[in-house]
């Protein structure tokens, strides 16, 4: 819960009027009180922590922990905290008759073998970029497997788009990747973006926190945005040095070069191809989408007035 998605989402549950207490379950604590929260010190990846949860007998769980690593991370412990994190989890679910997961539209691989609007089923058709994608993959099976064997659960699974919060908070990749002076692209080409604002995330975990939704969703804002508009908004001049054929490998060490920086799998992923994903599924079985549109994202993200953002 010491994540901002986490904070928010608690802080949003805690002013709601239903009875009930809500337990926060984290190495560190949120960053503000809440009245109707009780904070439990646990480290998921610990065999111990199903007999945390079993203990705390919850009804619903929201599991957050769930990351997309990046190259400079070290991929065993981040391996660790997503599927041992996971496993451990769910040993120990034995009183919830509800799961919700965090999951990423990084799940999904890009190229021309896939289709250009990505649907839930498409998961799994090709192997996702990077480790990280393939470790949200791989918590998605255990989740099949743990209802096949709890067939009253409901779990729902949000794939989340990316994420662009308040213009104070600089933690995210694409944050990170817009404030870099001149931040690399691939010459002649203008991938297609999906922005999702961070409330409106927080709203869809909300939401599925508070009833019953069972499935896999994606959450993306509506709408696409052109990365050369995104950067535009952004006040930067774009380096149009990444190798446009080489393969990942090739674009990570020249990104690297130019930036001084070992780039995000999945940001890597974003500027080279793009992705746009489908939230119909969610329309359909919720009844909302998120309400801000791509663009709108954006706009709000660098505090510019509607009025002036550009048009298209």
């Amino acid at each position: 819960m010491s994540s901002e998605l986490g904070a928010d989402l608690a802080r949003r549950l805690d002013g709601e009027s239903k009875p009930g207490q809500l337990i926060g379950l984290d190495l560190a604590r949120p960053p503000y009180r809440l009245r109707r929260m009780r904070f439990v010190k646990a480290d998921l990846r610990h065999p111990n922590a199903s007999d945390v949860v079993r203990r705390l007998q919850p009804e619903v769980i929201v599991h957050l922990a769930l990351r997309v690593s990046s190259a400079a991370e070290n991929r065993r412990l981040a391996h660790e905290l997503n599927v041992i994190g996971t496993m451990n989890l769910l040993a120990g679910a034995r009183s919830a008759s509800r799961i919700v997961v965090k999951s990423s539209t990084a799940v999904y691989a890009n190229g021309q073998q896939m289709p250009s609007l990505l649907r839930e089923e498409d998961a799994g058709r090709l192997p996702p970029p990077g480790p990280g994608g393939r470790d949200l993959l791989e918590v998605e099976s255990l989740l099949a497997d743990h209802y096949l064997a709890n067939p009253g659960l409901t779990i729902t699974v949000l794939r989340l788009g990316h994420r662009l919060g308040s213009r104070r908070s600089r933690s995210s990749p694409l944050a990170q990747y817009l404030d870099l002076p001149r931040p690399p692209t691939v010459p002649g080409f203008d991938p297609c973006l999906q922005l999702l604002g961070e409330e409106d995330a927080v709203e869809a975990l909300r939401r599925a926190a508070v009833a019953d939704h069972a499935g896999t969703y994606n959450v993306t804002g509506h709408g696409v945005m052109l990365l050369s508009r995104l950067l535009q908004l952004a006040g930067r001049s774009p380096a149009p040095l990444l190798p446009p054929v080489g393969g990942r490998f090739l674009q990570a060490q020249a990104y690297r070069a130019i930036t001084g920086r070992v780039p995000h799998e999945y940001l890597l992923e974003l500027v080279t191809s793009g992705q746009v994903a489908a939230s119909t599924r969610l329309l359909n079985e919720f009844g909302w989408v998120p309400p801000r549109s791509s663009k709108e994202v954006a706009t709000d993200f660098f505090a510019l007035p509607a009025q002036l953002a550009p048009t298209g």
